[in-house]
């Protein structure tokens, strides 16, 4: 019976946190389409799209792990790692975000 609630409770976990993170990757993409945030040289404009594609498939990423993980009981160590790694790729992605704003600035 802890087993099964342990599970779960993991599970629910780690479904907020992805939840939370997908929030904050919808409003960073949405803040990057304002005009304050333009590039102002090749440079900025180059990080710009590689920051704009990440935010974009690391959300379309985000969505998948979602819906699989409201659809699943139990949660193998290989669908772990991957929450695990696109907790991670949030984090990169919201570090290089931070860095361009700062060359904005």
């Amino acid at each position: 019976m802890t087993t099964t609630t342990e599970n779960f409770t993991a599970i629910e976990t780690l479904k907020v946190r992805v939840e939370r993170d997908h929030k904050s990757v919808s409003r960073m993409l949405l803040k990057l389409r304002s005009y304050r945030f333009e590039p102002k040289d090749y440079e900025c404009f180059q990080l710009f799209q590689r920051i704009k594609t990440d935010l974009t498939l690391l959300s379309e990423d985000q969505v998948k792990s979602i819906n699989n993980l409201k659809k699943k009981q139990v949660i193998s160590e290989s669908f772990k790692t991957e929450i695990e790694g696109l907790l991670l790729r949030f984090k990169q992605v919201e570090q290089r975000l931070a860095e361009y704003l700062v060359k904005l600035a």
